[in-house]
């Protein structure tokens, strides 16, 4: 995970599973900041393959983040109670001038 991520903008993260895939487990995807978890996704919410995990993030997904440094990590749980973990991936948060979610009106 190398890309920033703007506050308050719509993006598409999408993680390598590698060795372990998560196809049948209850996925966890927390961002942590200051040592809490400001966001926390489910497999609910992303789409998962045998190779990867694509999450959607929202405006307002990415407005629970202040500038700075971000830390993302994966978990699952599968019915037989295995339960792999990912490392810590770490990216960076850019401020952005404009605060809040932006509704589109037409012009």
């Amino acid at each position: 995970m190398n890309n920033a991520i703007a506050q308050y903008s719509t993006d598409e993260l999408t993680f390598a599973t590698g060795e372990v895939s998560l196809v049948g487990a209850n996925v966890y995807i927390s961002f942590v900041q200051g040592h809490k978890i400001v966001l926390e996704k489910t497999d609910e919410d992303c789409m998962i393959t045998a190779e990867q995990i694509t999450l959607p993030l929202s405006q307002a997904d990415t407005g629970a983040f202040c500038p700075g440094g971000l830390e993302i990590q994966i978990r699952g749980v599968f019915a037989d109670g295995t339960a792999p973990v990912s490392y810590w991936m770490q990216t960076e948060v850019i401020r952005t001038a404009k605060r809040g979610v932006l509704e589109y009106v037409a012009r």
